[in-house]
């Protein structure tokens, strides 16, 4: 169920939810292929945060310097 929701999140773009629910997969289901799918996943979904976060300073800091 974890993993549904996470894939979910991922899907709406609400990646610290995401890799919220991932870390719980983890946590709880450590040695079984659903926490192997969980750890590729959270891969992913940690560098789209990134890029987003990253795409979000950028904004900013055109708004406040915008020439």
């Amino acid at each position: 169920h974890e993993l549904v929701v996470a894939k979910w999140y991922i899907r709406v773009k609400q990646y610290k939810q995401a890799l919220a629910r991932l870390e719980g997969v983890l946590t709880q289901y450590p040695d079984t292929p659903t926490a192997q799918e969980a750890k590729t996943l959270k891969a992913r979904v940690s560098q789209r945060l990134e890029a987003q976060e990253k795409g979000q300073r950028r904004s900013l800091i055109r708004r406040i310097l915008p020439f």
